[in-house]
């Protein structure tokens, strides 16, 4: 990926269809509110919140080999958290390099990045997040099967 290839996101949070389109602005026109079954919102979130936590639990362990998600690589991660007043940003990356295990410098960027990135505010709670992951362009149905193997990890981890 360093060869000047670029890198695209892709992201790994699932709504119920209908969801995204639930709230339609068009001009000076109100609001518009779609009905959505609550079990179904609620299971696609809890979905949401399951890889997010897998990440997140990924990148405070610091560098290791997962045996189900890109088993042949070593991950590197990174957590930052900035605080501005009573607004608190928070990253958790993890980048799976092709480099054997025990390697010391990388040479190369990622394979692929997984991020879930948090914005919260004291008293208030989490004001936006965003999880997904980074590589080069990709087709749909590999996209697809990144993020079937990122559900099934994080399933297998949070058990």
């Amino acid at each position: 990926m360093s060869l000047g290839v670029p890198v695209v996101d892709y992201s790994l949070e699932r709504f119920p269809d209908g969801m995204v389109d639930r709230f339609e602005w068009s001009g000076s026109e109100p609001l518009e509110f779609g009905v959505l079954d609550p079990e179904t919102e609620n299971s696609a979130h809890q979905l949401n919140v399951m890889i997010a936590e897998w990440i997140e639990r990924l990148a405070l362990s610091q560098h290791g080999q997962h045996e189900l998600f890109m088993p042949d690589h070593t991950y590197v991660c990174l957590h930052d958290v900035e605080m501005i007043d009573d607004v608190a940003a928070e990253k958790h990356e993890v980048g799976f390099f092709a480099e054997p295990a025990g390697a010391m410098l990388f040479t190369r960027d990622p394979t692929i990045t997984l991020y879930s990135w948090r914005t919260s505010q004291q008293g208030f709670g989490v004001l936006w997040s965003c999880v997904g992951f980074r590589c080069q362009p990709i087709s749909e149905e590999r996209e697809e099967e990144i993020y079937r193997l990122v559900i099934a990890s994080a399933a297998r981890d949070a058990s």
